[in-house]
């Protein structure tokens, strides 16, 4: 079955962030999602989706209170005025995982940042991209993510990163992309901080 790509992937601007940022930015708070987020995220997720959102929410809470969070699994959440208007994910994927899937290298992943579309371009993707990225430097020297070769909107949300594609295919991780490309990326981060000499 077809998807409906028009949800996919926002419509590319060129126009330079700063020309329209000055009156569009909103101050972002950055946290750790809480299983209290949950119906926040799921609605966010299954609007951008096209899904139910009652089974989004329900995905997200079972997601939330997994004991893996924090160690293997990241998810942030954007906040404006109180509100939830984002949200980002990361995870580590280990030797084993890595071995079943010879195309991606043993690792930390940003695996996901979805926006309200109400908020978008107004750097809370930016703001949920930098934090996720300072996680997992503490933690490691190096971030991956793939994307579709047809996201322009979220590759070019991640040039600031330091990331550098280092390989294409038809899939990343089991999943397959609209238009049959995936682009791989890697960022070096340095010495995770605990590990840094003075």
């Amino acid at each position: 079955m077809d998807r409906d790509t028009t949800r996919l992937f926002e419509r590319f601007d060129e126009t330079p962030r700063n020309s329209r940022a000055s009156s569009q930015a909103c101050e972002v708070v950055i946290r750790p999602a809480r299983v209290s987020d949950a119906p926040r995220i799921g609605r966010i997720s299954a609007d951008r989706e096209g899904t139910d959102p009652e089974r989004a929410i329900a995905a997200v809470e079972r997601h939330l209170i997994d004991d893996s969070l924090g160690r293997s699994r990241l998810v942030l959440v954007a906040e404006v005025d109180g509100s939830v208007v984002g949200y980002g994910k990361a995870r580590h994927l280990d030797g084993k995982a890595a071995s079943s899937d010879s195309s991606l290298p043993e690792g930390w992943y940003l695996t996901g940042v979805v926006v309200d579309p109400c908020f978008r371009r107004m750097g809370v993707g930016a703001a949920l991209t930098a934090a996720r990225v300072r996680w997992i430097a503490e933690r490691d020297s190096e971030v991956y993510y793939f994307a579709n070769a047809r996201n322009r909107v979220g590759i070019a949300l991640h040039d600031g990163f330091g990331f550098a594609e280092i390989a294409r295919g038809p899939t990343f991780g089991g999943e397959s992309f609209v238009g049959g490309e995936g682009v791989l990326f890697r960022a070096d981060l340095g010495a995770p901080d605990g590990e840094q000499s003075n």
